[in-house]
């Protein structure tokens, strides 16, 4: 399915940029998106637009856009709904740049983004990943006043450590990202059970280097149709959220880490890539070991010390936060 990159016969003071973008019944919001594309500073070399199935005006304002471009668009449109990931899965494989950008419907991008993720990778050859901050707005793209990074604890001085913080929880969100195509083939197929942006900036963090730009690239919109994104929980909100992560996603965690681990070994590149393996298989065992507390607070004991005095909760999990949700779960 992946398409081979083109030659592009560019300086190496620039890349080919493709924007993979994701539809699906985002009609209201994706005229503003689109014309975020259009007024980049710097254009994109094509945008692929992969749909969903929409069943709204969504298509029609694909292609009123790509006969209207000044750049190559190319609209493909899925026969039966397959899903956020898969889509995305579909709309990567078929772009031939050398970079590729990812796209939500409903965001809308500062004219700066390309240009900025261009340099970012143009500056650092060994980054295979780089991905921004942004502004949170509404759904009537009134900005919020609140940044995206913020919303989840990340920092500028963590975002420094992002590779390790993806053992722990993503910290990458997907409309924020640019990786480079030359690891696509590692990175597609994506599995059902994980996100594409998880996915993809984990394989990537492993692989090769990644990098966090501290500023915000894009407007990232808020609003209750949207079929992933932000959410905002109070202290009360994440207690009780945190009491409903329980046996099943721990057990879907380790497979998804598992199945990451074993498309990694796939890989063959100069990196060494033993201690990246051995903090995935510690990663596994840990979230394996969580699935398997007994009932019995007094029998969970054991477990939770040991987990506490190697370090696993606070190299795989929330730290304390972890550790008191499983004395008292």
């Amino acid at each position: 399915m992946s398409a081979a990159p083109v030659s592009t016969g560019l300086g190496a003071d620039r890349l080919r940029l493709s924007v993979a973008m994701c539809t699906y019944n985002g009609g209201v919001y994706l005229d503003e998106q689109l014309q975020s594309i259009l007024n980049q500073s710097r254009p994109p070399d094509e945008v692929v637009i992969s749909d969903d199935a929409s069943t709204d005006r969504t298509i029609d304002i694909a292609r009123k856009f790509a006969a209207t471009a000044n750049f190559p668009v190319r609209v493909s449109v899925n026969e039966s709904n397959v899903g956020v990931t898969k889509n995305f899965e579909r709309a990567i494989g078929l772009c031939q740049g050398d970079a590729i950008v990812l796209s939500d419907q409903d965001d809308c991008w500062y004219e700066t983004r390309l240009s900025v993720l261009e340099q970012s990778l143009l500056s650092e050859p060994s980054v295979g990943l780089v991905f921004s901050d942004a502004d949170l707005m509404d759904e009537n793209s009134r900005l919020l006043g609140k940044r995206l990074w913020k919303t989840f604890g990340l920092s500028e001085a963590r975002s420094k450590q992002s590779n390790s913080l993806l053992f722990r929880h993503n910290v990458v969100y997907g409309s924020t990202t640019a990786f480079r195509s030359e690891f696509r083939d590692i990175v597609l197929p994506i599995p059902d059970i994980t996100t594409h942006d998880f996915w993809i900036a984990f394989i990537l963090s492993v692989v090769s280097e990644i990098r966090a730009l501290p500023v915000p690239l894009i407007k990232y919109r808020k609003h209750s149709a949207q079929q992933a994104g932000v959410l905002y929980y109070g202290f009360r909100e994440s207690v009780e959220k945190a009491k409903q992560i329980g046996v099943k996603e721990y057990l879907r965690e380790a497979l998804q880490y598992a199945m990451a681990r074993d498309r990694i070994q796939k890989y063959r590149s100069g990196r060494d890539l033993k201690d990246h393996i051995h903090l995935v298989d510690g990663k596994i065992r840990h979230m394996n070991m969580r699935a398997a507390i007994p009932a019995s607070r007094w029998k969970r004991l054991p477990m939770i010390l040991r987990q506490t005095v190697n370090g696993d909760y606070f190299r795989y999990s929330e730290g304390y936060k972890s550790i008191a949700k499983d004395l008292v779960a």
